[in-house]
């Protein structure tokens, strides 16, 4: 009974440890496949792309250079630097220097170069000619009065017929100034509130004017010739009017608050021109100040050209290894597409197969789950029929047949002691004394079997054979 308990137990622990491994198995098998798809998502994901770095402009202008130069001769003449700015452009390459470029001056008359850019521009586009009424006067006299001879009223005329208004109006003036600010380069959010209410302008904004006036001169007919005659004998023409064309307008004014202004924005036609701007406050009226900065650059501009050859080379050669390399760097970038688009054709079929595989173990997985329900029904059924049958053995005597019972019974009579038969009592056996080794080879042997036959022959029973 002890052994069937035991084979009992271990039964039931082996069918309990089956019944708690299988649903751990299970866990361990979505956790693997929930970790899989996991990194397919991450390589899933792209990096950000970089964005390029801003390229420098080289520049043929060498800044500390005329820099020096310019603050040398300021400080010569005793002058502010802060009330001086200064715009420079170097036309064969473009370049464009500037001191104190962000300081705001009140325009005075410098504003009718970009008012006739206006009415110079309607022309181009066929909606004005030279012969045009403006105002009771023909377009080709304003632009003289203006440009050449600086007459505010026309000025103001040429203003309110830009505007649509009948007379000068604050409105009237500030739309024409937003007008102005499509021939500069300057963004909008750094335009003053003056530039709007009171025309203040300075050497930036004048400098991108007078090149869009240079670089684009078939868009304004007849401005240049017209500045090409006006002071004639002063301002830049009072330094260079002698050896090369100009066009240039002044403007000067002292205001309410006694501010003297006074500027000129100009075009020296040097063998390779130059545009200048300078501005001023407080230095008097006088145009020998403005006429003075004119021979400094006209000198770094002589001196630029002769540099101009070896740099348009360097430029040359320095925009072909840009080209090269761009190319290259656009080679490069089809081939790193061609290759991830080719990455991405081979991610997406190792996806679909992935998939198809995953399927696939999804139908052997849930194949093998139902055979493992089955397994573990079969198992539990054959166990109980295991714990069944050995309980119903332990509980349940065995059957002997006939035959088998009479022979046991002939062994019990064969291990009986023998009797007497004479008195029918039991008499017992006589104490055995050990037998020594010289007796015993005097003692006769006696076959087993006639041993057995005498033992049999003494007692009442025989059994059958």
């Amino acid at each position: 009974m002890k052994q069937v308990s035991k084979l009992f137990k271990t039964s039931i622990c082996l069918l309990l440890c089956m019944l708690m491994v299988l649903p751990l198995t299970t866990a361990f098998a979505e956790e693997a496949k929930a970790e899989e798809e996991s990194t397919v998502e991450e390589e899933k994901q792209e990096k950000p792309a970089e964005e390029p770095a801003p390229e420098e402009q080289e520049s043929i202008i060498d800044d500390e250079e005329l820099r020096q130069k310019l603050e040398d001769y300021i400080a010569s003449k005793n002058y502010n630097p802060e009330n001086i700015s200064i715009g420079y452009c170097y036309t064969p390459t473009g370049d464009t220097w500037y001191y104190n470029k962000d300081k705001w001056y009140y325009s005075a008359s410098m504003y009718k170069v970009p008012l006739f850019m206006i009415m110079a521009e309607g022309e181009h586009e066929g909606k004005l000619t030279q012969d045009s009424d403006i105002r009771g006067m023909k377009l080709s006299e304003l632009e003289k009065l203006v440009l050449v001879y600086s007459n505010n009223d026309y000025g103001h005329l040429t203003m309110n017929y830009i505007a649509d208004v009948p007379y000068e109006t604050s409105e009237g003036n500030r739309k024409c100034r937003e007008l102005y600010q499509r021939y500069s380069d300057m963004p909008k959010e750094e335009y003053v509130d003056n530039f709007y209410d009171y025309s203040y302008f300075n050497a930036r904004f004048m400098t991108d004017v007078m090149e869009t006036l240079y670089f684009e001169n078939e868009r304004f007919p007849h401005v240049i010739e017209c500045l090409k005659q006006a002071q004639p004998d002063t301002y830049f023409n009072r330094t260079l009017g002698d050896k090369y064309e100009i066009a240039q307008k002044y403007g000067a004014l002292v205001d309410k608050s006694n501010k003297a202004f006074s500027h000129t924005a100009g075009i020296i036609y040097t063998p390779n021109p130059f545009i200048l701007t300078v501005m001023t406050e407080n230095m008097g009226l006088n145009d020998d100040v403005i006429a003075g900065f004119a021979p400094i650059f006209e000198e770094y501009t002589l001196s630029l050209d002769a540099k101009l050859e070896a740099f348009e080379k360097e430029k040359a050669e320095k925009e072909q290894l840009r080209l090269e390399e761009e190319k290259k760097a656009q080679e490069e970038q089809e081939r790193i597409e061609r290759e991830q688009q080719e990455e991405e054709e081979r991610k997406a079929q190792e996806e679909q197969e992935r998939i198809k595989q995953a399927e696939l173990q999804k139908e052997k997985e849930a194949k093998r789950d139902a055979f493992v329900k089955k397994a573990v029904v079969v198992i539990g059924v054959i166990a109980a029929a295991a714990v069944v049958l050995l309980v119903v053995s332990a509980v349940k005597k065995p059957k002997k047949n006939k035959r088998s019972a009479q022979n046991d019974e002939a062994e019990q009579w064969d291990e009986r002691e023998p009797w007497d038969e004479e008195e029918q009592q039991f008499e017992a056996p006589e104490p055995v004394r050990p037998v020594k080794k010289h007796e015993a080879a005097k003692t006769e042997k006696v076959p087993a079997k006639k041993k057995a036959e005498k033992k049999v022959s003494k007692g009442k029973y025989t059994p059958r054979h």
